[in-house]
């Protein structure tokens, strides 16, 4: 089982688990961490440190949240007996996914970026990802889908108020 020990909730699976525990963790002490994180809107690197030494790792994807999911995913298979060597080198060949912290056009003089942030708690950790980097004003643009979750809608409100500017605008309205 792979435990992320920057998530309370941890502690208490690991209570419940009889299967052996990893874990990993940014903030709070764990097997495996990140320290020496660096990040820009092109990517992330951070010294993986392990019980068995440190490594450096580089990953186009942007954010601390990005780096908690590649710790997670590059433990879970450590475990199950490929090398980490041969992680790292998959994790430096990860191509961006389209439409998740997307930066549109890397040589305007702004910074476009597009995300499928659909619930508050994703919006967040965008806002938080990209905050770092704004050096002027964070204008956030939410289109708002259709006949979906309505009751999730005041607290995306209440995050993209965060932003210096937002505006809401119907992406497919359908019935709403």
């Amino acid at each position: 089982v792979v435990l992320n020990n920057d998530d309370s909730f941890s502690e208490y699976l690991r209570t419940v688990t009889p299967y052996e525990v990893f874990s990993y963790g940014i903030d709070e002490e764990a097997q495996f961490m990140a320290k020496n994180i660096q990040e820009s809107l092109q990517g992330v690197s951070f010294d993986f440190v392990t019980p068995f030494g440190t490594y450096p790792v580089k990953s186009p994807y942007v954010g601390k949240f990005n780096i908690s999911n590649i710790m997670a995913a590059m433990i879970a298979v450590w475990s199950k007996g490929t090398s980490l060597e041969t992680i790292i080198k998959a994790v430096e060949n990860l191509e961006p996914v389209e439409g998740r912290l997307e930066v549109l056009d890397p040589s305007l003089p702004i910074d476009l970026i597009i995300d499928y942030a659909h619930t508050a708690d994703g919006m967040n950790k965008l806002i938080d990802a990209v905050q770092p980097f704004v050096k002027q004003k964070l204008i956030f643009l939410v289109g708002m889908a259709g006949e979906r979750d309505l009751t999730k809608t005041p607290e995306m409100g209440r995050v993209a108020c965060r932003a210096d500017y937002v505006i809401f605008t119907p992406d497919n309205p359908a019935n709403d």
